[in-house]
């Protein structure tokens, strides 16, 4: 009676999840394809890249700091 907002609408409407998992494909992660085909080269471009800027970042020393070893230790 309030003309409020109540969201019986959307909560009679069907559910959007299952039309969406069946749209898009399933992804599969190249370390099972790697696992699977293990004698060929695969290459992970963004993983070569992501360990190429780390090796950049810590050329400019901006990496991540080192571990410490012991509990007493300082870096």
């Amino acid at each position: 009676p309030s003309s409020a907002s109540t969201g019986p609408k959307y909560l009679r409407a069907r559910l959007r999840g299952p039309a969406m998992v069946r749209y898009y494909p399933q992804r599969i992660p190249i370390q099972l394809v790697r696992a699977v085909a293990w004698n060929m080269n695969i290459v992970d471009s963004r993983e070569v890249q992501r360990v190429h800027d780390v090796a950049d970042l810590k050329k400019r020393g901006k990496g991540a700091p080192k571990k410490k070893k012991e509990k007493g230790q300082l870096r």
